[in-house]
């Protein structure tokens, strides 16, 4: 997998409304090394649940981390990434 090969430890996937992007990524790297973050991305009011709700649908045995939604979602995620690359 190239993502090993190049070392990759952590992958930050931000999904937009019922986009489920970091369920698939950590699904597909189920077996890798590799964290996943998920954050949902928030544009308007309206969004906010479809938001949650993509992030969160997540099917058993998918690890996979949320950090919320929104911006302080994204702070949240970045402060996990930093801790994730200080322990390697």
């Amino acid at each position: 997998m190239r993502l090993r090969k190049e070392r990759v430890v952590v992958i930050l996937a931000v999904a937009h409304s019922v986009a489920n992007l970091p369920a698939i990524i950590a699904g597909y790297l189920r077996d890798a090394p590799i964290h996943v973050i998920g954050v949902g991305r928030v544009e308007k009011d309206a969004d906010t649940i479809e938001s949650l709700l993509s992030v969160i649908s997540i099917p058993k045995g998918v690890p996979l981390l949320n950090a919320g939604i929104g911006n302080a979602g994204l702070y949240n995620a970045i402060l996990a990434v930093i801790k994730i690359l200080k322990a390697k």
